[in-house]
């Protein structure tokens, strides 16, 4: 008993000190960097994408994720959705949505803002029965917004010299991406036809550079199909568990192992040119992963630091490889799951490099 006793407080120090550094990744983020070289750009272009904070705090006020933003120095801060928890909307309080908006005030004083919805902002404006609030509740929201300068992005087109007034930047548009709240309903496949892409944004997508933020990675292959050269996406929350070369081990969906969890990924242009031959039938998940993270990464105290893309450094978008991209965020927050087990949250940093 003497000896059993030590050896139990032992096994016990251990498996909390375990749990404590897997559970670190649910406190902490980290800058993880994305660069996609193409023939369609003749400049540079740097963007950070957030996604899904999910009202989530890092620092009084945010600090800590604007403290980061500043020192990347983007062209534009793209936003994918998911800011805020639908279901915590009430027309009579501001706590709901206040962390999310003081973030993006702040981020729109300093850098311009490309903003769209996600699953959860889209509940706001439709609640399910049992819901406290009525659809008045996206419209504060979006005012709030509107009041720091910032118009959400509703299946939209807009070019990237109208967001920073650099004529050099017409080169590329961004597009906004959003399906009817019915395509995010769980427990169904999410996936849609490249045709249904077309009847939300344009039959025909206009020439040059084209960046999407899609909320649903599922949706990827679809706007691929319809033109997209990068795709912008969140949702999975990296998959809530993350295991080596394997990657996320369940969505938001739910679904267990989805084929898209974090990371980037990549279809080729022979996939896309069989798809878009059909453009009613239903775009299975098919993109492969260039990128998977294997394991867990944390940042060291202080400033956060940036993870490069480890595939060799960047992926060449071209008419005869790979002809799309996404780049699909692991997000900065949590909900109903409140925990991320080897699963840093994540601010995505954007290279576009001329080929």
């Amino acid at each position: 008993m003497e000896r059993v006793l030590p050896a139990l407080i032992c096994l016990a120090l251990l498996v909390t000190a375990a749990f404590v550094f897997l559970l670190r990744g649910s406190r902490r983020f980290l800058l993880r960097e994305y660069r996609i070289r193409s023939p369609k750009l003749k400049g540079e272009h740097c963007f950070v994408f957030l996604s899904d904070l999910h009202s989530r705090v890092y620092g009084d006020g945010n600090r800590e994720v604007v403290s980061a933003i500043r020192e990347i120095h983007p062209d534009a801060v793209l936003v994918g959705g998911d800011m805020i928890v639908g279901a915590f909307g009430d027309c009579s309080r501001s706590d709901w949505y206040a962390a999310a908006a003081k973030l993006l005030r702040d981020i729109a004083a300093e850098f311009p803002v490309f903003c769209a919805n996600g699953n959860h902002e889209l509940r706001l404006e439709t609640p399910r029965p049992g819901d406290r609030f009525d659809g008045g509740c996206y419209k504060i929201y979006e005012r709030c917004l509107a009041e720091a300068g910032i118009r959400i992005s509703r299946n939209e087109r807009r070019p990237l010299s109208d967001l920073t007034g650099n004529p050099a930047d017409q080169e590329l548009a961004l597009y906004s991406f959003e399906p009817d709240i019915e395509k995010y309903r769980k427990f169904r496949r999410h996936t849609i036809p490249s045709s249904y892409v077309q009847e939300r944004i344009a039959a025909h997508p206009e020439d040059g550079f084209r960046l999407v933020l899609s909320h649903h990675p599922k949706h990827f292959d679809a706007v691929a199909c319809w033109g997209a050269d990068l795709v912008l996406s969140g949702h999975i929350h990296g998959g809530i568990l993350r295991l080596p070369r394997i990657g996320g081990v369940i969505s938001p969906d739910p679904e267990l192992f989805p084929r898209y969890s974090g990371g980037l990924y990549a279809l080729r242009g022979e996939q896309i040119s069989a798809r878009a031959a059909a453009p009613e039938e239903e775009c299975r998940p098919a993109g492969a992963r260039i990128f998977p993270e294997h394991g867990a990464r944390f940042p060291r105290d202080g400033a956060p630091e940036v993870i490069p893309v480890r595939n060799g450094g960047e992926l060449l978008l071209s008419e005869d490889g790979f002809r799309s991209a996404m780049v699909l965020s692991r997000g900065l927050g949590m909900h109903t799951i409140p925990v991320r087990v080897c699963n840093t949250a994540e601010i995505s940093v954007i290279r576009l490099l001329p080929e």
